[in-house]
């Protein structure tokens, strides 16, 4: 039984992780914006890869308690994924997303419509992804996990195959544009951590279950 001097230790230091932890995901996410300016250089986008990983690893594991660590990966490495699809979203708003489109794409011209549509939807998108990631993802909801996972697959999956299938053409435009292979890596990943964030089903969140 632990008394009422230890339980107020624990509560304060519980607090202080979760200050902390707080602190270094905004710094993370802030450093990924900075750098996804240089994701469109062959060269980075490895780097990049590494050092966001290597990143998310490295908050989770001193920032969470184990059983909290699969829903703040997921949280981080969903936002990453949200970075790269506003990445695509830009492109639609200034160019209608090809280079052989002179100028932004104009709602008077059928392509240009349909672009203006899709950068709307994809806007949205990008920012539901954020949302989700940091309240039921974070939070270890299994549905919105789960939820999330379901959804976000068939994004990377057809980013995935559309990536393999350029490299067949006359311009390998999945090296081109190399970022598109971030949108797989952190789609992929965001989506497996968000499935073993939800592995509890009883209902109860993570940080819940370890509180009991």
């Amino acid at each position: 039984m632990l008394t009422e001097k230890a339980l107020f230790r624990r509560a304060r230091n519980d607090a202080a992780m979760a200050l902390r932890a707080q602190k270094g995901d905004a710094l993370l996410v802030m450093a990924a914006v900075g750098l996804d300016a240089l994701v469109e250089l062959p060269s980075f986008t490895v780097v990049f890869a590494i050092i966001a990983v290597g990143a998310v690893g490295l908050s989770v594991a001193r920032t969470s308690p184990l059983g909290d660590r699969p829903s703040h990966a997921a949280a981080l490495l969903a936002s990453i994924f949200a970075l790269m699809l506003a990445n695509e979203t830009g492109k639609l708003f200034l160019y209608g997303g090809g280079d052989d489109i002179p100028g932004r794409p104009s709602p008077t011209t059928h392509a240009g419509f349909h672009e203006l549509v899709e950068a709307g939807i994809m806007s949205g998108a990008v920012l539901l992804l954020l949302v989700t990631a940091w309240t039921g993802l974070r939070a270890g909801s299994g549905a919105v996990s789960i939820g999330y996972a379901v959804s976000t697959l068939p994004i990377a999956l057809v980013a995935l195959a559309t990536a393999v299938a350029s490299l067949g053409g006359d311009t390998p435009y999945s090296l081109v544009h190399p970022y598109v292979w971030l949108v797989v890596l952190f789609g992929l990943a965001s989506a497996g951590a968000a499935l073993a964030a939800a592995r509890p089903v009883s209902g109860a969140s993570p940080r819940k279950a370890e509180a009991e």
